[in-house]
C-alpha cells in the first residue's frame, strides 16, 4: 500500500530518502507512509469415499475429506501510520509475522433407494467448511496499542437432506425435488475492536436453514426441453451476534432473516437443439 498527501510531506516525516524516489519515480508528493504485505496460503487435501450396495436397490455411500492448511501474514512498514502522525521517522520494522495452522475433516454419508431404473429416493448427511485466514489489520492496529485477533478459524456446516427423482412417461417427464436443514456455525463475520478504528474477521454467530427444491423437465419432442424449478429458503439467525460485530455496524438477534437471502425464487429454461446441415 503507497499512500501519498495532496501537498508535499514535511522532510522530517520522510524516511531514507522514499519520498524522493517518490518524486522522481513521477508522483506528485513524496511517500508518507507505505506497507509490504506478503499473504500466502498453502493448502493440502485429501479425500475418499466407498459406495456399498448393502441390498440389491439399496446402496450407502460413505466419505470423507481431510484438509490442512497453512496461513501466512507478513508485514514490514519502512514508515507506519503511528510513526506519520507522530512526527517520527523509526527505522523499518515488521508489524505482522502471524503463521495460522488450520485442518479439518468433512464428512459424506448418504443411503439411496432405487425402486426401479426410473424412480429412487435419497437421503444424505454431508459436512463442509471454508478456511479462515489472517487479519491483515493486526498490523495498523498494533501500531496504536490495539489487539485485535490475528487470525480467523474456518467456519463449518451440517446439511441434512432427502429427496426423490423420477424419469415417467418413458423418460419425456423427470421430476427432481428435496428438502434440507442446515446448521451453520463458527460463522465467519466483520468485526470492530472496541474503539470502533480496526475491522476484523472473526468466528462468530450460528445460522439455521430450512428449504426445499423442486424442478421438472420435460422433453415433449426430439430436440426440444423445457424446465422449470422453484426454491424456498428460510435463512434465520439461532442467536444474537456477538457485540464486536454489533459495534461494526451490522445489526443481528436470534430469530432474523440472513440478508440477501430469497425466501422464494424461480427459474424457467427453454431450449431446442436442431442440426444445422
Amino acid at each position: 500500500m503507497l499512500l501519498t498527501s495532496a501537498t508535499p510531506a514535511r522532510p522530517s516525516y520522510l524516511h531514507g530518502g522514499d519520498g524522493v524516489q517518490c518524486i522522481a519515480d513521477g508522483a506528485s508528493s513524496a511517500l508518507e507512509f507505505a506497507t509490504h504485505l506478503n499473504h500466502q496460503v498453502d493448502q493440502y487435501a485429501v479425500y475418499g469415499q466407498a459406495d456399498w450396495t448393502i441390498l440389491p436397490k439399496l446402496t450407502a455411500t460413505v466419505g470423507a475429506r481431510y484438509f490442512r492448511a497453512k496461513v501466512t501474514n507478513h508485514a514490514l512498514a519502512p514508515q507506519d501510520i503511528g510513526d506519520w502522525f507522530a512526527g517520527i521517522v523509526t527505522t523499518p520494522h515488521v508489524t505482522q509475522d502471524d503463521v495460522v495452522k488450520q485442518h479439518k475433516v468433512s464428512y459424506n454419508f448418504a443411503l439411496r433407494y432405487e425402486f426401479d431404473r426410473d424412480i429412487s429416493v435419497y437421503a444424505r448427511v454431508a459436512s463442509g467448511y471454508r478456511i479462515g485466514g489472517a487479519n491483515k489489520s493486526e498490523s495498523a492496529a498494533k501500531n496504536f496499542g490495539i489487539t485485535i485477533p490475528g487470525a480467523y478459524e474456518p467456519d463449518s456446516l451440517w446439511n441434512y437432506e432427502g429427496g426423490i427423482k423420477a424419469s415417467l412417461l418413458d423418460r419425456k417427464l423427470f421430476l427432481d425435488w428435496s428438502v434440507y436443514y442446515i446448521d451453520w456455525s463458527n460463522q465467519q463475520l466483520r468485526g470492530t475492536d472496541p474503539t470502533g478504528a480496526f475491522s476484523h474477521t472473526i468466528n462468530a454467530g450460528k445460522t439455521h436453514v430450512k428449504g426445499s427444491e423442486a424442478r421438472i423437465t420435460v422433453t415433449p419432442a426430439t430436440g426440444l426441453s423445457l424446465a422449470g424449478g422453484v426454491t424456498y429458503t428460510d435463512a434465520t439467525l439461532a442467536q444474537n451476534l456477538p457485540a464486536a460485530v454489533l459495534a461494526g455496524g451490522v445489526i443481528g438477534f436470534k430469530g432474523d432473516q440472513l440478508p440477501r437471502i430469497a425466501k422464494w425464487s424461480f427459474n424457467v429454461l427453454g431450449e431446442y437443439d436442431a442440426p444445422v446441415t
